[in-house]
């Protein structure tokens, strides 16, 4: 929202009142409830020489807190239902205006779940691609908003073109062809709208297959690179291997060998 700021997308003074509502919202079912419950408990403490009077004020502790919890989960439902109204009338605004690259966080929800994916992927893996997905989600948005907008509109048109031809009044056919301008250029507009999605998509799909083979090569010159390695590693554990084997042979020769010394010294020995 800062950037939004910034940028003169909404004044400092509705960033304010956002966060207040934020921050109402996040603590009101909680504050409400609680603190009205606490100091009605301490002072039943401080009153503590008075029995019925510290029992009274626990008591009325208690059914605060329940209905405190009440009214705090409404309060965070009011301040969370303007917060939403608010945020959706400022997306309107800026539809109008144009998405640009500093909107796109907003319209998030709005994005397919593999464009959401893929952002995070490609701004992680490289920032100056991850810039230019951004720009082009903006225009895919806002061509996206062009073509709803238009339908609408197009609509509306063919709907008050209908029950004009309905009145049947002489007077009735110019205005009937200023209507069948306006969904001429309606017509037009949406036609425009459609080849920017259409680039706008192509383009996405362009950056996607540029992000994944980079990082595809780099994982591919890794695994070569590794392997070329153990390969190297290679003949080394063959060699040892051949050593090893060669020792035990011997060993096990000089233990036949020792075996038929002892049977022949036994007899004589005897």
């Amino acid at each position: 929202m800062k950037e939004l700021v910034k940028y003169g997308d909404i004044t400092a003074a509705e960033h304010r009142r956002d966060r207040m509502r934020l921050a109402g919202a996040a603590s009101a079912w909680f504050m409400v409830p609680v603190v009205p419950a606490l100091i009605l408990a301490a002072l039943g403490v401080m009153t503590a020489a008075s029995p019925a009077i510290g029992l009274s004020l626990f008591v009325l502790s208690a059914i605060w807190l329940v209905i405190g919890l009440i009214l705090g989960i409404i309060v965070t439902s009011v301040l969370m239902t303007r917060r939403i109204s608010w945020k959706k009338q400022l997306k309107q605004r800026i539809s109008r205006e144009g998405i640009r690259t500093r909107h796109v966080d907003l319209f998030l929800k709005e994005l397919k779940p593999r464009e959401r994916r893929a952002l995070k992927e490609i701004e992680d893996r490289d920032p100056l691609l991850g810039d230019a997905y951004r720009e082009t989600l903006a225009s895919r948005l806002t061509s996206t908003k062009i073509l709803k907008l238009t339908d609408q509109e197009l609509a509306d048109a063919q709907r008050r073109r209908d029950r004009v031809r309905k009145i049947g009044s002489s007077d009735a056919q110019g205005f009937i062809e200023e209507i069948e301008t306006d969904i001429g250029r309606l017509w037009t507009v949406r036609r425009d709208a459609e080849k920017l999605l259409g680039d706008s998509e192509l383009r996405l799909e362009t950056i996607e297959a540029t992000a994944r083979r980079g990082s595809a090569l780099s994982e591919i010159e890794s695994g070569i690179k590794r392997l070329s390695e153990r390969s190297a590693q290679l003949p080394i554990a063959l060699e040892a291997a051949r050593v090893r084997e060669e020792v035990l042979k011997e060993l096990e020769m000089d233990a036949d060998v020792s075996d038929v010394g002892v049977e022949h010294h036994s007899p004589s020995s005897s």
